[in-house]
């Protein structure tokens, strides 16, 4: 709960620096605050950040660390991260067992093009799943993304999206 305090905070610091003549006085409860903020485009907690958007078709998720991790599938992930060197190590992990790729970029677009290219080898299925334009995300959440969204005490706008759903729980798990 501390950390999505804190995370909420940090949302309304930043659109209160984006957008200063923005009144929040009105609203009376947090929950009601972040669906105004969604609603006005003031807390847009599912844009992907410029350094993935630029580098990738799929949706990236950046770590409170500074690594970025895609979820594919159960047990699958991939990750990019800076070493010690400066240089950007590249982990595909399926089903629980990771393999790392031999080679070590120096530039972030390069790492992504890397990882992209053997989440497309080795997970050909799941690619229109993690394309950021893919057509189902603008279609309504379905059933078992609400209860998850509610068990896990997420806040969402009353007409979320299937692609905002996604994004809401994988940040949820990042941020663990």
């Amino acid at each position: 709960m501390g950390k999505d305090l804190l995370f909420v905070n940090d949302r309304i610091e930043k659109a209160c620096e984006k957008y200063p003549d923005a009144d929040f006085g009105q609203v009376t409860d947090l929950g009601a605050l972040v669906s105004r903020l969604q609603e006005v485009d003031f807390l847009d907690i599912t844009t992907i950040p410029d350094e993935i958007r630029q580098n990738s078709k799929f949706v990236w998720f950046k770590l409170p660390g500074g690594d970025y991790k895609i979820f594919i599938g159960k047990k699958e992930y991939a990750q990019i991260g800076l070493n010690l060197l400066g240089k950007y190590e590249i982990t595909l992990a399926l089903n629980d067992k990771p393999i790392f790729s031999e080679h070590k970029p120096a530039f972030l677009s390069t790492a992504f093009a890397i990882a992209d290219s053997l989440i497309r080898a080795n997970r050909p299925d799941a690619v229109p799943y993690l394309l950021s334009k893919a057509g189902w995300r603008g279609e309504p959440a379905t059933t078992k993304q609400i209860r998850t969204m509610d068990m896990l005490g997420i806040s969402y706008p009353e007409n979320i999206t299937k692609g905002h759903a996604s994004m809401l729980i994988g940040q949820h798990f990042v941020r663990k």
